[in-house]
């Protein structure tokens, strides 16, 4: 079970879920970053291995993050290792019209609706095989258990950020190459368990399109080139065989640095065996070969 937060509110609320769920369920084992990444521990192959490995995944979402890159990263990440039934946005304060993007094709639970929060703890148990409880058993549970949940939810959306958590905003740079490092990770999982897959063939088994190595490729150089050029604009990107082409909206050619554009994307061309070409608008601003 892996909890996704980000921001006082959030993490709040994901860790009193770290506590609350083993009490309804015995036999769930929530992981949170903020708990289960020891002193001196190295966060981000920690939490790619747990994404890699969970079976369940719930991202607490409030106002403050519903549009954060970090937690629709792994809201991703958890989508494709899980498919997307397995994931739930748990809303804290905001309604489900709010919230859009990556985030709005998950079947959302509204962290004070009871109805929603059972049918989410009943999904969570029948996940667990032959671990699950008993229905009787879990109804039970349940209802010990919802008040000090619906408490505590219901405070920490009226008290705002509990006192003494607030951090500092960190830069949006910070985020991409966090990003960055965990999708290479991910996309060198995928391409061993597509190795795996097809032993001793020449024409390797298809992964399904939500796993697609291609997909994680597009999403690698559209992130590559936004960093390296420190842009807001909407990017898109398409594939021609062995070319990804990525294209800068209403960007100004002569505004992109292009020597730290063209360092970046010729290590990516390299990483990933493509040649990689940006275009701000129509205009071919940067290509790296590949082999160079």
């Amino acid at each position: 079970m892996f909890l996704s937060w980000s921001g006082p509110r959030s993490k709040a609320v994901a860790e009193f879920l770290g506590d609350w769920l083993p009490d309804v369920i015995q036999a769930v084992d929530p992981w949170i970053s903020s708990r289960n990444i020891p002193q001196g521990g190295r966060p981000l192959p920690a939490i790619a291995d747990e994404l890699s490995g969970a079976n369940f995944g719930i991202a607490c979402i409030t106002a403050e993050n519903v549009d954060a890159p970090w937690i629709n990263f792994e809201a991703g990440a958890l989508s494709k290792e899980l498919g997307g039934s397995h994931v739930v946005p748990f809303l804290l304060g905001i309604e489900k019209a709010q919230v859009a993007g990556p985030l709005s094709q998950f079947q959302m639970t509204v962290g004070t609706e009871k109805e929603e929060v059972r049918k989410l703890i009943l999904d969570i148990n029948d996940r667990l095989g032959e671990s699950a409880i008993a229905g009787d058993r879990l109804e039970r549970s349940f209802e010990r258990n919802w008040d000090a949940l619906r408490m505590k939810v219901e405070g920490i959306i009226s008290g705002g950020a509990p006192e003494g958590t607030a951090s500092p905003k960190r830069p949006v740079e910070d985020v991409l190459d966090e990003i960055l490092i965990l999708m290479r990770r991910q996309d060198r999982r995928l391409s061993e368990l597509e190795e795996l897959r097809s032993p001793n063939t020449s024409t390797p088994t298809q992964l399904p399109p939500s796993a697609s190595p291609v997909s994680s490729a597009h999403r690698l150089a559209m992130i590559t080139v936004r960093k390296a050029v420190s842009s807001a604009n909407k990017l898109s990107a398409r594939t021609n065989g062995d070319t990804i082409t990525v294209t800068i909206r209403d960007q100004n050619p002569f505004e992109v640095d292009m020597e730290k554009l063209q360092a970046a994307t010729d290590k990516l061309s390299t990483e990933l065996e493509k040649t990689i070409v940006v275009n701000a608008d129509e205009h071919q601003i940067c290509i790296s070969h590949f082999p160079f």
